[in-house]
């Protein structure tokens, strides 16, 4: 008997894993998510918000190759069109947003607006 793996949703759906803690597993759960997502038929957008870009490098994309992240979109009002920051995957239905460590001025940038 074969299964259908195919998943209805009526709008999109936003998951996230955080933890303030490093090393409990958040960019593992996140990549395996996505690529059960995926694996259901869901297309399945990944944002790696980690300097380090670990999901990025599990995804299959090394952190040299990524041009824009998240972070473009937080400076300098860039005008920045999303699907020009998304990557293909070799998955079927998953793709990425990467990351770099261009990202670990996020936190400089959120200090800063808070004090003004």
């Amino acid at each position: 008997m074969k299964q259908n793996n195919r998943v209805k949703l009526k709008k999109p759906a936003v998951v996230s894993f955080l933890n303030y803690k490093g090393g409990v597993g958040k960019t593992n759960v996140s990549v395996n998510f996505a690529y059960y997502a995926a694996s259901c038929k869901l297309s399945t957008l990944l944002i790696d918000w980690d300097p380090q870009g670990d999901a990025t490098e599990y995804i299959g994309y090394g952190r040299e190759n990524v041009k824009l992240t998240m972070f473009d979109f937080l400076v300098d009002n860039l005008p920045i069109e999303i699907d020009k920051t998304i990557m293909r995957t070799s998955f079927d239905n998953l793709f990425i947003i990467g990351a770099n460590s261009s990202l670990k001025n996020v936190e400089n940038l959120v200090a800063r607006s808070e004090d003004t």
